[in-house]
């Protein structure tokens, strides 16, 4: 929420006190009853600090599935909740090594010390350890009978790889998401005693998994880099205001706003998350850059002789400070028409803590000021000379510069206006996506995980295939398991499906059709009826079969990858297509159904809901923001216009992203709103600046745009490298959407910038710009 402070007055024009600030000194009763509660309200802060630091050093950490963001009352979201129900949690580890064979000895070791685990910390919840051996001698042996290649076909792609690679499958039921990070630690010390190798060589994959590694990288990325950003804003800020002191009273407020932001989420019982993750940052750069505009207008009231010249700071910066933050935060809680909840908590909490920091800023400001200040005698060590100089050289630049743009404005208009043009053609190619793999970079341990058990056991998400029986349903086991199984022959053919699994893959093969005839075979099928009805109750337990008051459910499992190049929809498409060509002859009957739910469906909803989002909140942001810009500019075309360069850099950045093929990810949706809501704040007061030229001193377009100048140029660019500053220190971290979301806020703001200092004064200057002022060019230059 920058500010736009007028900048200090040349030294010509400081014999009169008023003209350096908005408000003359006349009501020294109401201003010293500000300051009396300036104080005050200080006061209340360092009391309030303690139970905030407590909140900041309870904050947690946990990211949520994604099927957890999705809408509780979305269609994709209660089929998975159904199906969790059915089936119990979805919350598996799969475990397996480099060199890992089916009958390697230290499976069936492994396994036995997980189960001793399990009984030795049952708070683990492990339901059932499962191995590649313990399937294939369950397949061999017994009443199925299978020979070696046939079990091993079966369990193919699922649980054994190609080359006969062995793995673990580990569930669990009831785990809790702060237990995960510990059970993860126990698996992982258990394997590495009882295999005697290191961490690295040992691979693991599952939602539990994922989460713990999600938790971890947003954390680091919160530990090693939020500090050394505020750091780095402090010192663009301490370059722009020349004061150490006064830098420091920066810091302290930014500070105590940053930690109010974290601690709100513990107090409203939430935790950090990948999302919110950014939000100390962003207070933090924020509260710098409206605090930095804040003392230009402290110096400017000093330098005019005002004796409360902290109150008078406050008096001069409320209404632009109050406007930037207006905006700011319109923008933000824009995202509140998200159906994802991430997006949405990070909409709430920001916009709120936006609104406490300038809140904040303006209470504390007056009396912080007096404590930080020094004797106006110490202040300005700079000669007049050197002042003077740097002034006629900015003004010279300034000068050249608007000559340039007016000379320029139709050129210029037109050309950012076709640049807009393919901005939005890009933006149509625009592609989302929550998949793990863009998370991460190709060499981290997740990534590396995930594609060496993909290419040597095989895919790890899945589609669940649901086929429902109702009640009434007269078809008998047998011709259930008939229909299951041309199902999953049907699936199997699916390129892109790397293995299947369902209660036809732990039971012995099914009889030959009825249209074999025979008697032989009439018994047999009859035999398989009674076979299969007494052992339901086993592949209940074994989550292959639910049964509850509608009927029976049968759950066939198809494996797809995790790192592919096919999008996400076209994959289960394929899918639901190859079922419903089986389920075509079964179209006229309502007592069998087949239903599609599973992480790959998840994952595609929420792609999908990402990219809506993206256009809904962006939407929702320019409706509410331009009322606001029309008012200011006090024209309905003069407000549209004015919103162009606002638009610029989200039409531009993400217009280029789609023509580069880089998909949207949680991040990169926030990063439009926020840059939107901070856009706004630079046109508002340089559209204010040109209207006082305009209005009040009766100057032409010329002379306005070169009087907006003057008050805002220095300042805007001034809050902007403050926020990049900040924002760019994140560039290391390993967790690609914190990394994804400072770039794009840098290069969005940057864009921004440029946008309201040459694109928005060639749109003022053009003929569109003096068409809509026409009635005030009377003295146009």
């Amino acid at each position: 929420m920058p500010t736009t402070p007028p900048s200090n007055p040349p030294p010509d024009q400081r014999s009169a006190p008023s003209s350096a600030i908005d408000h003359p000194q006349s009501d020294h009763n109401g201003r010293r009853l500000f300051l009396r509660i300036s104080k005050w309200c200080t006061w209340l802060c360092l009391l309030l600090l303690p139970g905030i630091l407590y909140g900041v050093s309870q904050i947690k950490s946990s990211t949520a599935a994604v099927s957890q963001w999705l809408p509780s009352d979305g269609e994709q979201a209660v089929r998975y909740a159904q199906f969790l129900k059915w089936f119990d949690d979805d919350l598996s580890l799969i475990l397996s090594w480099n060199g890992c064979r089916i009958e390697d000895p230290k499976l069936t070791e492994l396994a036995q010390s997980l189960r001793e685990l399990s009984q030795r910390e049952p708070q683990f919840a492990i339901r059932r350890v499962t191995t590649s051996t313990d399937l294939l001698q369950k397949l061999t042996r017994g009443q199925n009978n299978l020979t070696r290649e046939q079990a091993l076909k079966r369990l193919g792609g699922v649980f054994v790889g190609p080359d006969e690679t062995g793995m673990l499958f580990i569930e669990f039921s009831g785990t809790r998401q702060e237990q995960y990070e510990p059970l993860i630690q126990g698996v992982r010390k258990t394997a590495e005693k009882v295999l005697q190798l290191p961490q690295a060589e040992i691979k693991i994959a599952g939602g539990i998994y994922e989460a713990v590694v999600i938790d971890k990288a947003s954390n680091d990325s919160l530990k090693k880099f939020v500090i050394p950003s505020s750091i780095a804003a402090l010192l663009v800020a301490w370059f722009c205001i020349g004061d150490l002191k006064l830098t420091f009273l920066v810091f302290v407020i930014a500070a105590y706003c940053q930690w109010i932001g974290i601690a709100m989420i513990f107090f409203f019982g939430e935790q950090l998350n990948a999302i919110l993750i950014v939000l100390p940052t962003l207070i933090f750069m924020l509260t710098v850059s409206s605090g930095v505009h804040m003392i230009n207008y402290y110096r400017d009231a000093e330098r005019a002789g005002d004796p409360m010249a902290g109150v008078a700071a406050i008096q001069a910066g409320f209404v632009p400070c109050v406007m930037a933050s207006g905006t700011t935060s319109i923008g933000l809680l824009s995202l509140l028409v998200s159906q994802l909840k991430p997006v949405r908590d990070f909409g709430f909490f920001s916009a709120v803590a936006v609104i406490l920091s300038t809140a904040i800023l303006l209470l504390v400001f007056p009396t912080l000021v007096g404590w930080f200040g020094r004797p106006s005698s110490n202040r300005n060590k700079i000669s007049s000379a050197d002042t003077i100089n740097v002034r006629s050289f900015r003004k010279r630049f300034m000068d050249w510069a608007i000559n340039w743009i007016t000379a320029r404005s139709n050129l210029l208009s037109a050309f950012i206006s076709l640049l807009l043009v393919f901005g939005c053609v890009g933006m149509f190619s625009l592609s989302s996506s929550v998949k793990v793999e863009n998370m991460f970079e190709a060499e981290s341990e997740i990534v590396h995980n995930y594609t060496w058990l993909e290419q040597n056991v095989g895919p790890l998400v899945s589609m669940e295939v649901m086929l429902n029986f109702s009640k009434d349903c007269e078809l008998d086991g047998l011709e259930r398991a008939e229909i299951l199984a041309n199902l999953q022959r049907a699936v199997i053919k699916v390129p892109e499906v790397g293995g299947t699994y369902s209660a036809l893959t732990f039971i012995p093969p099914l009889p030959q059709s009825p249209q074999s005839g025979g008697l032989r075979n009439s018994v047999r099928r009859s035999a398989f009826r009674s076979k299969l009805e007494s052992e339901k109750d086993l592949l209940v337990d074994q989550g292959l079969l639910a049964v509850d008051e509608q009927g029976e459910h049968w759950r066939l499992t198809a494996k797809v990858p995790i790192i592919h190049n096919l999008e996400q929809g076209m994959l289960n498409d394929k899918v639901v297509a190859a079922c419903r060509a089986v389920m075509s002859e079964f179209q006229a009957r309502d007592d069998v159904s087949v239903t599609f739910t599973g992480l790959s469906p998840v994952f595609h909803e929420a792609q999908k809901l990402l990219f809506s989002d993206f256009a809904e909140s962006f939407a929702m942001a320019i409706l509410l923001i331009t009322p606001l810009m029309i008012l200011v500019c006090r024209s309905l075309f003069g407000g549209l216009l004015a919103m162009i360069p606002n638009i610029t850099p989200v039409v531009l950045v993400f217009g280029a992203m789609g023509l580069m093929g880089v998909p949207l990810d949680v991040a990169s949706i926030l990063t439009a709103s926020v840059a939107l809501g901070i856009a706004v704040d630079d046109t508002l007061h340089f559209i204010t600046w040109f209207h006082r030229g305009k209005n009040q001193l009766e100057k032409g377009s010329t002379e306005s745009i070169g009087f907006a100048f003057e008050k805002c140029a220095s300042a805007m660019l001034q809050t902007t490298c403050i926020c990049c500053a900040a924002m760019l220190v994140f560039l290391p971290t390993e967790f690609i959407p914190t990394r994804k979301f400072a770039i794009l806020m840098s290069l969005m703001l940057s864009v921004a910038v440029l946008g309201d200092l040459v694109f928005l004064p060639a749109l003022l200057f053009s003929r569109i710009g003096r068409w809509i002022y026409q009635d005030r060019d009377s003295n146009s230059a």
